[in-house]
C-alpha cells in the first residue's frame, strides 16, 4: 500500500525535489501520465488532503513541455504519455 501513496504523492506534488526523491527512492524508469484528472482526484482521496492548484500530474499530461528535467517524454498519443527517468548521479 506504501506504494499507491508514494505514487499519489508523486502526481500531486508541486515540489519538483520532492517528485524526484519518491522516484529515486523506488527506482523508477518509467511514469505515465494519463487521465490526470482522475488520477489527481484519487490521488488527494487517498492521501485526504485537497488537491493543490497545479500538481505535477496536470504539468506532465497538459504542458510536458514544462516537466522537469528529470522526465523526458519519451512517447505520447490521445490516450496519455510516457516519461523516461532521467539516471540519477
Amino acid at each position: 500500500m506504501s506504494g499507491i501513496a508514494e505514487s499519489a504523492r508523486f502526481f500531486l506534488a508541486t515540489d519538483l525535489s520532492v517528485a524526484q526523491g519518491i522516484l529515486e527512492k523506488h527506482n523508477v524508469v518509467w511514469v505515465l501520465a494519463v487521465d490526470v484528472e482522475d488520477v489527481i482526484e484519487n490521488s488527494a482521496i487517498i492521501l485526504g488532503s485537497a488537491p493543490p492548484a497545479d500538481p505535477l500530474g496536470r504539468v506532465l499530461t497538459g504542458t510536458p513541455g514544462h516537466a522537469p528535467p528529470f522526465l523526458l517524454l519519451a512517447a505520447q498519443n490521445g490516450a496519455g504519455k510516457i516519461y523516461r527517468v532521467a539516471s540519477f548521479q
